[in-house]
């Protein structure tokens, strides 16, 4: 890549914006999002996102990194959902805990044991909503302290409601005799990216009406789900879970962004109902992308399944 800026790209947030695994020629790397944006502004990018990461090592690398950002360098934030947790320190990619084969494979038992009783019965929407824009907050702070140019995108919906549904435990919210329904505990109208930045929408939006016939209220859903789940099992088959041109339209609106001021729109622009059940294995032919679980292992794994239980199965 031809580089002519002294002013450097920043990347945090989780597999909307992290890179391909290793030895993905020059050629896909380019056609990534983020990598669009690095040619555009013609700056060298430094990348601390990864797959299945979690606001809290989002933050981490915010503060390890924030030092050696200089005024006038760019930085781009894909903020997950706040629901994820780093509890292992050496694995950043086991943060979303409803994952398949994430911290469950962790060899100490009495660890994956707390987790397991964290995700059921400790984690709450109020430590969800204070992460989520706790998060933005220290982002918004750090950015303009170090005067970066900066861009957030929401990975999903942002939450921006939280109730408080338990007071039957305490007595003293009802010391004055009001009941539960006086009292309203409810966050409302917190702006989803707050007032330093303009964005509508979310990239799961972008990413899930790319199925079916392209509208989240319609089948899009289902035909994702089905896919996913059964056709790709589990690993998306795209690049950052968009498909190549959306990643040039996506590469567009956050350059004006960061360049220009825009506001970010990611509901509207982008190609929708473009993977179907007739089309999916034509996403990633040969393995382009180099996924470590690609077509070719899905179609192994399925054929060994079914000669397996062909040999075995009771009669």
């Amino acid at each position: 890549m031809s580089v002519t800026s002294d002013k450097k790209l920043w990347l945090f947030g989780d597999s909307f914006i992290a890179e391909q695994p290793q030895g993905a020629s020059t050629e896909i790397l380019q056609k990534q999002w983020f990598h669009r944006v690095g040619m555009l502004l013609h700056s060298d990018i430094y990348n601390t996102g990864v797959n299945g990461s979690s606001l809290e090592y989002l933050i981490t690398q915010l503060i390890q990194y924030k030092d050696l950002m200089n005024p006038g360098d760019y930085a781009i934030f894909t903020v997950t959902e706040p629901q994820r947790k780093w509890f292992i320190e050496e694995r950043p990619d086991w943060g979303n805990l409803f994952m398949y084969g994430g911290y469950q494979e962790y060899p100490v038992k009495k660890v994956v044991q707390a987790i397991d009783d964290y995700k059921y019965h400790l984690a709450n929407k109020a430590g969800h909503l204070s992460l989520y824009y706790g998060a933005i907050g220290l982002i918004n702070h750090i950015c303009l302290y170090h005067k970066i140019k900066y861009c957030i995108l929401p990975s999903f919906s942002p939450p921006i409601t939280v109730e408080y549904a338990e007071f039957d435990k305490f007595d003293l919210a009802f010391r004055d005799n009001k009941t539960q329904d006086d009292i309203d505990h409810k966050v409302k109208e917190i702006p989803a990216m707050g007032q330093m930045l303009d964005v509508w929408g979310n990239l799961t939006q972008i990413s899930t009406e790319e199925f079916g016939d392209g509208d989240e209220n319609g089948d899009a859903k289902d035909v994702w789900q089905d896919i996913m789940q059964n056709k790709w099992r589990g690993c998306d088959q795209r690049m950052n879970h968009m498909t190549e041109v959306n990643h040039e339209f996506l590469a567009k609106k956050v350059y004006n962004c960061l360049v220009m001021g825009h506001g970010v729109d990611l509901t509207t622009g982008f190609h929708k109902s473009v993977i179907n059940k007739d089309n999916f294995r034509d996403i990633n032919p040969d393995n382009i992308y180099n996924h470590e679980y690609c077509m070719k292992d899905i179609d192994e794994e399925v054929a060994y399944k079914k000669k397996y239980n062909t040999k075995f199965k009771l009669f």
